[in-house]
């Protein structure tokens, strides 16, 4: 049962203000989570060196599906720049498939999947893991973030810079991901370096410090 609903109004109201109520707090049953997170990385399943050639994308979630306290583009700001990633990956001879969030619709229409020979992934994520050499994120907004980390894969991360990294996190980051800031144009698309993006791909195989994980996910 809710204890509270805290409403986020026409103004933005910051959470925090919500926080003040403290009967929020007061009384609240302890819950037992029927599945225990693994909090270990898998070294059995850590991939050798190796030349990347599956990608599999983990695209932006459409608005409806997205916490009001994350600060995300708009749905056809993000189905435009996920479009020039994909193109800009069979362009680089990758084979790429699009891995959506299972509750959410589908970013693009399966023609548009078909006509340029991306696969679309509709199982669990270990099934999508297993299958592929590395993986690309176009936010961190995710607890898949975390599934690439335990399964060892190599990681390119689209960082949005809606947010400011605490310094030591993001540099312990950089260590196990390839990273690629991305900014807003002045049509208001999001825009990468794209002539980078072929490199960072090929470095992450080469990022697999731990720091991060062992600092934050376990």
């Amino acid at each position: 049962d809710c204890h509270y609903f805290v409403p986020f109004n026409k103004d933005k109201e910051m959470f925090s203000q919500a926080l003040d109520h403290d009967f929020l707090f007061e009384d609240l049953p302890e819950i037992t989570p029927i599945f225990q997170s693994q909090t270990t990385m898998d070294t059995s399943s850590h991939r050798p060196l190796q030349n990347i050639k599956k990608i599999l994308v983990i695209p932006y979630g459409p608005d409806q599906n997205t916490s009001r306290f994350l600060t995300t583009p708009h749905d056809s700001v993000k189905s435009d720049f996920l479009i020039r990633i994909l193109d800009q990956l069979k362009k680089l001879d990758y084979d790429v498939t699009l891995k959506p969030h299972p509750h959410c619709p589908l970013p693009l229409s399966k023609q548009y999947l078909e006509e340029h020979d991306i696969t679309l992934a509709t199982g669990n994520i270990e099934a999508a893991f297993n299958k592929t050499d590395a993986v690309l994120f176009l936010h961190h907004y995710t607890t898949t973030f975390r599934e690439a980390f335990i399964h060892g894969l190599p990681i390119i991360l689209i960082d949005p810079q809606f947010e400011k990294w605490v310094p030591d996190a993001f540099e312990k980051l950089k260590k196990r991901c390839s990273i690629i800031p991305s900014y807003y144009d002045e049509n208001n698309r999001i825009q990468i370096n794209f002539t980078k993006l072929e490199q960072e791909i090929k470095d992450a195989s080469n990022r697999m410090d731990r720091a991060y994980f062992e600092t934050y996910y376990q």
